[in-house]
């Protein structure tokens, strides 16, 4: 089954509760979404962040992602404090800190 959203969507059990969003503004793809385990303050997003490999370089660009940014503007309007990302399409895709 397929559902499609254009406004926050609850998915919960006994256990968890995990709020689904869509992402406004993203170039990358209109439909983007990303979930939100608030009792864990964990996000799961796919193609908006990835953490530097651990002991990388950050980048030394000094022109922001437009993905990033456009998460960060997400992160920002719902108030949400997240001491934890879990990134997908990244080879790594593990959680992690920041």
């Amino acid at each position: 089954m397929f559902e499609t959203l254009t406004q926050k969507y609850v998915v919960s059990d006994a256990t968890r509760t995990m709020d689904v969003y869509p992402v406004q503004g993203l170039a990358h793809a209109a439909t983007m979404l990303v979930a939100y385990l608030p009792k864990e303050k964990i996000l799961v997003n796919a193609d908006l962040y990835s953490p530097p490999a651990p002991g990388a370089q950050p980048p030394t660009t000094t022109t922001p992602n437009p993905n990033m940014v456009t998460l960060n503007r997400t992160i920002q309007r719902l108030g949400w404090t997240l001491p934890n990302t879990c990134p997908f399409m990244d080879e790594r895709a593990r959680m992690t800190s920041s």
